[in-house]
């Protein structure tokens, strides 16, 4: 059975006595966490652009008791790959990001607008 991490508390009003915004919202601060997000998620797409770079290593022991040649074989290296053409997949698909952002915020703040001006016609 799944029990909440918090306790419920009850407030009477959602803004402030000086008319702002109450932060403590938990669907505001969801909605805050929804942006940074796609914030995250723009990043991500940029670093596309970046090349990568690898690095492995293995060390192997071969016939230590049973034939007893004493051979060891190791191996290390490193990787550069750069994708330097992809067909614009990653700068649409940063563009795709930056315009789910915008109408995210824009459909908060009409959503706030909205909610502003009943609470001022009070």
């Amino acid at each position: 059975m799944l029990k909440p991490t918090e306790s419920l508390q009850y407030t009477e009003y959602i803004v402030d006595s000086n008319l702002r915004v109450n932060d403590n919202r938990k669907d505001l601060q969801a909605y805050q966490k929804s942006l940074e997000t796609y914030d995250w998620m723009i990043k991500s797409s940029k670093a596309k652009f970046l090349p990568k770079l690898n690095a492995f290593g293995s060390f192997e022991m071969y016939d230590n008791k049973v034939a007893q040649f004493n051979a060891n074989g190791y191996l290390a290296g490193i990787q550069l790959s750069w994708n330097v053409f992809d067909g614009l997949k990653s700068k649409s698909e940063q563009e795709k990001y930056k315009a789910e952002r915008g109408m995210e915020n824009g459909k908060s703040l009409w959503k706030f607008s909205v909610i502003w001006e009943l609470l001022l016609r009070g």
